[in-house]
This record gives structure tokens, C-alpha cells and sequence, in this order.
């Protein structure tokens, strides 16, 4: 699938105080949360929810992530907020990924049978400062994890556009890929003419 390269801008200082970064947001859910906590004892419920936050962090963490939980049966994760990396994207897509295993196999004592569903962006946003982080791909990567089916990963063009070459994906309309896999090491060349490589200038064809 060609696509188009992305250019990563560098930080710049925000008008409150904190840094615009490029950062790919992963925002993934537990399917059906709310109807699971109501089958079990609140206690029972808090344990799995407190276990499945704890290895998803350590997950996240292994690939460089930032994570938070905003509410029962979510994680969203940063990747690039505090340092960016070339591989911020990348390195989100393989956090899904691991996550998807890692909920396949999750079996707490009381917990039923559970399962993700995984959505990731890459912008612009506002980190640090005063408050928490603003930017459209916390929003995208919402968009991004609705449609994606139980454990699957859904990420956006933005994101395709920085990991995609080393991926194999599947279109899920215009404006969203579903990650099938992700692809052995291949060289640099190889990348680029998976992203579409770019014309060279001031070159008249032989």
C-alpha cells in the first residue's frame, strides 16, 4: 500500500507554557468494561481492572510509551511526549500488538473471558505545562479504536505514514488501517519504496 511520507516537526513552546510535540497516542479499551463490572463484585471487578492496567504499563514502557488510565478498562499511552524518537510510531503499533497477545492469555482470578480494542494517531499536542495533554490525536485515536474489532489494531494515516513501511495492513476505508503484522527488518530502501519514494529535483530523465 503506497503512502505518503510525514515529516517530523521539532518541539516548539506552546502560547501555556508547554511543548508541541509530535507524539502518536494509542488509546485502548477493554470491550464491554461496563457490562463485565456488572456481572462481577466490585472488589473483584477493581483487582482485574488494577492487574490489567499493571501489565499493560509494563508493556508500554517496554516500547518507550507513557502510560495513564483515565477510567476503569482504558489505557491511553504517549509515545514521543517526553523525548521524540524517529521509531515513536513504530514503537506504538508494537505496544498494540503486545497488548492484544498479552490480553489473550489474561486470566486474574475471577476474570472473564476479555478483549481490546486498540486505536493510534500521530499530531501534534501540547505536553506539559499546566494540565493535562490537548491535541487532536487523543480524539483520532479514539476514532481509531471504535472501529476496531475485538483484539485488532486500527491506526490512522498519520501514523501508517510513519510506520507503515514496516507493517502489513489492511484498508479499512479511507482513513484507517487495520495491522495485520508487523514485517521482517528490511533496509532503508526497502522502507521508502513501501512509503513511495520521493522524485529527485532538478534530475532530467535519462
Amino acid at each position: 500500500i503506497p503512502l505518503p511520507a510525514a515529516a517530523k516537526p521539532a518541539p516548539a513552546k506552546a502560547k501555556s507554557g508547554g511543548e508541541r510535540r509530535q507524539v502518536t497516542v494509542l488509546n485502548c479499551a477493554l470491550i464491554g468494561a461496563a457490562d463485565v463490572a456488572l456481572d462481577l463484585d466490585p472488589e473483584d471487578w477493581r483487582e482485574i481492572v488494577h492487574a490489567f492496567r499493571g501489565e499493560a504499563a509494563k508493556i508500554i514502557e517496554r516500547f518507550e510509551g507513557q502510560a495513564t488510565a483515565p477510567h476503569d478498562g482504558a489505557v491511553i499511552a504517549f509515545f514521543g511526549a517526553e523525548q521524540t524518537r524517529e521509531a515513536d510510531a513504530e514503537q506504538a503499533v508494537r505496544a498494540g500488538l503486545a497488548l492484544v497477545d498479552m490480553i489473550k492469555g489474561f486470566r486474574p482470578k475471577g476474570a472473564p473471558e476479555l478483549a481490546v480494542q486498540i486505536g493510534i494517531d500521530t499530531g501534534l499536542i501540547v505536553v506539559g505545562g499546566d494540565g493535562p495533554a490537548f491535541g487532536a490525536p487523543i480524539n483520532n485515536s479514539a476514532q481509531m479504536q471504535v472501529q476496531a474489532t475485538p483484539n485488532t489494531v486500527v491506526i490512522s494515516p498519520a501514523t501508517a505514514s510513519l510506520a507503515g513501511g514496516h507493517l502489513e495492513l489492511e484498508p479499512l476505508g479511507a482513513r484507517a488501517f487495520r495491522v495485520d503484522a508487523v514485517r521482517a527488518t528490511r533496509t532503508r530502501f526497502d522502507l521508502s519504496r513501501a512509503r513511495g519514494l520521493s522524485r529527485f529535483v532538478g534530475r532530467s530523465r535519462d
